[in-house]
């Protein structure tokens, strides 16, 4: 946008969404059952993925769990 209000909009736009994915981000990188570590060095994460990357993200080591400021 070129526009100086339309600019202020459009960044103001662009660091709720930088917050709303590093609230999401962080949120994820946690272990939703005292199991997850047993799961992950049985070879769940990659047998059972979809279930593991919901809750057992943090075991499975899927990103790295850390929040760039």
């Amino acid at each position: 946008p070129t526009h100086p209000r339309c600019r202020n909009l459009y960044d103001r736009q662009i660091n709720v969404t930088r917050n709303q994915d590093r609230h999401v981000k962080s949120e994820k990188c946690r272990n939703a059952h005292v199991s997850c570590q047993f799961w992950a060095e049985l070879g769940e994460c990659s047998r059972n993925p979809r279930y593991m990357l919901d809750n057992c993200y943090l075991a499975c080591n899927f990103r790295v769990c850390k929040i760039k400021k």
